[in-house]
């Protein structure tokens, strides 16, 4: 990953700058000729295209969108669906309405920047940026950087096609890569590729290139928004023996089961909690608990008021709630010390089913780690300090875009949820052990 922070009017070029993969950048430079001509009244956001028979027949292609040949589609709709999947289908079309309508070919146009601004040569031998077997394309952070401070100079009005976050097309809500704009963290921006994008925020200009997926791209952006240069790590909760050798007991995923408890209740069947109580469900491992020292469980659901109203129930088959109250009491008199919360249920009730979770373990004063009150809380470690060792022990749960697009179960931005083991957390680690030599560091 490569990124970077610039002033929009002092732009800092590197000196050995690294090129990126096979593609190009057709599908940034066919948005800006396009922009750039509707500024000087060449083009207009209400002119119409005619889908043609060779545009339609992409629809085969990878990352077409599958326009139908006939189809009348108005640049406003191609701008706006260009930026949020930068389709190849839909780049060939934005060049086809830029001939109709400019007569002129938007490939020569986009040529004449690259020329002009001194961008890499083989940047931008297509208008849709898709890898040419015949015409090997690449190009630098340089390139973005330009290409960034010219887009920087188009007319606020038009910043608003940048920001837009959904839109549907035949039936499919196609949304964006980021929610920046939401959340009114920048100006405007455009993101390729689900790993490349550039944001302008006020007077500045900022890159990331080459993340390894979507949530990375935006967490790295996040970082650098907030000027996020952590120079002391510490731990907010932890435990201090006495003695040298403690034993610690980690038990599996650990959730008393409303969900299922009420699907077999509507079924007559016999149910551990309705039938024998909260503390069913520990029997088997009491012994292993009262004989450790200290006892962590992976809380898998989210401590609710109402563990049957979710606002994800017809989006996930199994939305994991368990009662509050209930929950925080057997935890306490089975003697779990500490809960692990990063995981793919943290975000079934939403924002208000983490801080109700969060809070219930509080009142109970059972720690946990893997989420919190804040973003930068879910990534802090539990320390366990023994009179002969210092231990660290980390929370968080692997990257699916399922979990990142649909259901928000990380912690990033302004949504609160599970830590997510990304580059970010990893440096957070190593930090940490740079800090803590003598250290040891658990990731659970």
């Amino acid at each position: 990953m490569n990124y970077s922070i610039d002033t929009l009017n002092n732009i800092q070029l590197e000196g050995h700058a690294q090129p990126f993969g096979d593609e190009g950048v057709g599908n940034l430079l066919i948005l800006l000729v396009i922009f750039q001509q509707l500024e000087k009244g060449n083009l207009l956001v209400d002119d119409a295209v005619v889908v043609s028979e060779a545009i339609a027949g992409e629809k085969k292609n990878l990352n077409c969108l599958g326009f139908e040949q006939g189809e009348e589609w108005l640049l406003s709709d191609l701008i706006q669906l260009q930026v949020l999947t930068g389709a190849p289908d839909c780049a060939l079309l934005l060049a086809k309405l830029f001939r109709e309508q400019v007569k002129k070919s938007a490939q020569k146009a986009m040529d004449a920047f690259v020329l002009e601004n001194k961008l890499t040569e083989n940047c931008c031998k297509n208008v849709s940026g898709r890898r040419k077997k015949s015409a090997p394309q690449s190009y630098t952070i340089n390139d973005i950087k330009r290409i960034g401070q010219a887009f920087s100079t188009l007319p606020s009005e038009y910043h608003h096609y940048f920001t837009v976050t959904e839109k549907s097309f035949k039936g499919e809500l196609l949304k964006g890569a980021s929610t920046f704009f939401q959340e009114k963290r920048a100006d405007f921006g455009l993101f390729w590729n689900k790993k490349n994008g550039f944001l302008i925020d006020g007077n500045q200009l900022l890159i990331v290139l080459d993340a390894e997926n979507e949530f990375e791209l935006n967490e790295q952006f996040y970082c650098l928004l907030n000027d996020q240069e952590e120079t002391k790590h510490k731990a907010n909760q932890g435990k201090v023996f006495s003695k040298s050798n403690v034993s610690v007991a980690i038990v599996g995923d650990t959730y008393m089961g409303e969900w299922y408890a009420a699907h077999r209740k509507r079924l007559g069947r016999w149910d551990p909690i309705i039938d024998e109580g909260y503390d069913y469900s520990f029997r088997e491992v009491e012994s292993m608990i009262n004989n450790a020292d200290f006892t962590i469980a992976n809380l898998e659901a989210v401590l609710v008021n109402d563990p049957s109203d979710s606002p994800l129930k017809r989006i996930k088959k199994f939305v994991l709630g368990g009662d509050k109250e209930e929950t925080t009491a057997v935890l306490k008199r089975q003697g779990i010390d500490l809960v692990t919360l990063a995981t793919n249920h943290i975000g079934d009730f939403g924002q208000a089913g983490v801080q109700q979770t969060v809070q219930s373990l509080k009142e109970k004063k059972i720690a946990y780690i893997g989420s919190g009150e804040t973003v930068e809380e879910a990534s802090q470690p539990f320390r366990l300090k023994t009179r002969s060792q210092e231990v660290f022990i980390f929370n968080a749960y692997w990257y699916k875009r399922y979990q990142y697009r649909s259901t928000n179960t990380y912690a990033i931005g302004e949504n609160l949820g599970a830590a997510c083991i990304s580059t970010h957390f990893c440096e957070k680690i190593k930090a940490f052990k740079a800090e803590h030599p003598n250290a040891k560091i658990v990731v659970i």
